[in-house]
């Protein structure tokens, strides 16, 4: 089965995260899911999401909110978190996320605004010559 590898950056500094989630599914409704990657494999595929948001028991153990990552679980099933995949540091968890999605042929999708860290890790996806896309 293919792997359609994505990772998908945000802030909610100036928009909902139901703001995001429409941008993101009305993106996804204009047959934009052809810009995901994909391998030479037959089956028919499927998407993986890679972020580096906090895992839902440490939101919840915070007693935080868990509409972010109940955001991701809702776009898709198969989800790979490098939050603290690197046990140092949240920019070194980011690197090791687009690295590896740069090894897997995967993109990167910057939904609203590209500022404060999500600027940071655009830059660092370009860098690192990662496919991107930008849903403004």
């Amino acid at each position: 089965m293919k792997h359609l590898d994505f990772s998908l950056h945000f802030t909610t500094k100036g928009q909902t995260v139901d703001d995001i989630r429409k941008k993101f599914t009305d993106w996804l409704a204009k047959d934009n899911h052809q810009t995901l990657p994909e391998t030479d494999d037959d089956d028919e595929g499927h998407l993986v999401l890679h972020h580096c948001f906090m895992h839902r028991k440490d939101i919840e153990a915070k007693g935080w909110s868990t509409e972010i990552v109940d955001f991701l679980e809702y776009i898709c099933d198969d989800i790979v978190c490098w939050f603290g995949a690197s046990d140092q540091s949240l920019d070194l968890d980011r690197l090791l996320m687009l690295q590896n999605l740069k090894r897997v042929h995967g993109v990167a999708i910057f939904v609203g605004e590209i500022k404060d860290g999500v600027k940071d890790e655009y830059e660092l996806a370009k860098q690192l010559g990662v496919d991107t896309v930008i849903i403004p």
